[in-house]
């Protein structure tokens, strides 16, 4: 929620931006598969469980991902969880920006 809060304080004034809830969905969605409340409390979503629900809901739309260089650097060494996954999903989709101070 507090996540949330903040996407849309930053995105407050951008008034076609959209903060999506899909994140808090895909989690939900994961819990619902009959898990133990340990599992739940354990359990992480990652980026392509992310892609990979939003691409099922909506299988005619060509989703792309906006990250910072210093991001991207750690997704292509792997540090990611089902970093190649991500790649695989997003087909080359990625916009890569400079981070003042990175």
């Amino acid at each position: 929620d507090h996540r949330i809060k903040m996407c849309r304080l930053a995105f407050q004034s951008l008034p076609k931006a959209v903060v999506s809830t899909a994140e808090q969905k895909s989690f939900q969605r994961m819990v619902e598969e009959s898990m133990t409340q340990q599992e739940v409390e354990a359990l992480r979503v990652g980026t392509a469980d992310l892609l990979e629900m939003l691409m099922e809901e909506e299988p005619d739309t060509d989703f792309s991902f906006c990250l910072g260089a210093d991001t991207f650097i750690d997704l292509t060494a792997w540090k990611w969880r089902r970093s190649k996954d991500v790649l695989k999903l997003l087909d080359g989709r990625l916009v890569v920006l400079h981070r003042k101070g990175m």
